[in-house]
């Protein structure tokens, strides 16, 4: 758990309700400068946050109009916990939106009392029941046709041998432009996407889909040097737009849909814990 020193009571609340579900918790207190309006994570800190969360499940970020995180010291711990894995958990404390380097997330609003731990609770147990290296090729892709459907695209199959397992679009707005994107859904049995598979995943997408943007979803985890293969690919290729969307990505989106959580996640039993 990572919070300011200005909400250690609301911090030890969580813990305490935490702890009575089973869970360990370990509290990294950032401390506010003086003078200074928010959470300020410098290098130091980094290192000692990254330390602490050494075998960590889930990272939960308190947030609050008391030291409200800088943006873009979001977007680097974001990024630093997708390559390790951790779930971020944004825990919003009293009134205000979710910041928008996090609004992809699934956030949790927190007031005093029971019934917000136990929403809490089972958040991070939701996290913890989706392990998609678990999922064959096939359940995967019925994964991925079900969260796309969810997430408001029309969605068509591909046919044998077109190379690309979807057509997703969706319908442009007064405020934002229509989406067309071929799909190729990959399962792997291990955490990290080769690269040579993603070279080759992209250029046979781009070479089929024509005016429409290209997109690899995956449950594996994107390397620094695959995503760096990715930039170089989409700064050369004719295509519209090229996108992956990698395991902790597709976790998250996931997460906004508990029906689906309960169709591919795995129960306690089943994890073996």
């Amino acid at each position: 758990m990572w919070h300011s020193s200005t909400d250690r009571s609301w911090a030890k609340e969580i813990v305490s309700g935490l702890v009575r579900h089973g869970f360990s918790v370990r509290r990294t207190e950032q401390y506010v400068r003086r003078g200074e309006q928010a959470m300020d994570l410098g290098k130091g800190e980094q290192e000692w946050l990254f330390w602490s969360l050494k075998g960590a499940d889930s990272l939960l970020l308190l947030v609050s109009p008391n030291a409200p995180p800088k943006d873009e010291q979001l977007r680097s711990l974001d990024s630093s916990m997708d390559q390790r894995g951790v779930d971020v958990v944004p825990v919003i404390l009293g009134p205000g939106p979710v910041p928008e380097p996090l609004r992809g997330r699934a956030a949790v609003t927190m007031t005093h009392g029971r019934a917000s731990i136990d929403e809490l609770t089972r958040r991070i147990e939701s996290a913890r029941a989706l392990d998609l290296l678990d999922l064959g090729p096939l359940e995967f892709e019925h994964l991925v046709e079900d969260l796309f459907r969810r997430e408001g695209f029309d969605v068509a199959r591909g046919r044998g041998g077109c190379g690309y397992d979807f057509v997703v679009r969706m319908p442009g707005t007064d405020t934002t432009p229509p989406m067309a994107y071929v799909v190729e859904a990959k399962a792997y049995r291990h955490s990290r996407v080769s690269v040579a598979t993603l070279r080759a995943s992209v250029q046979r997408l781009t070479s089929v889909g024509g005016d429409r943007g290209s997109m690899i979803v995956t449950n594996g985890q994107l390397t620094s040097v695959a995503m760096r293969t990715l930039t170089d690919l989409a700064s050369i290729s004719a295509s519209p737009e090229i996108r992956v969307l990698d395991g902790t990505q597709v976790k998250y989106l996931l997460l906004k849909h508990p029906d689906l959580v309960r169709k591919y996640g795995r129960s306690y039993d089943e994890r073996g814990r």
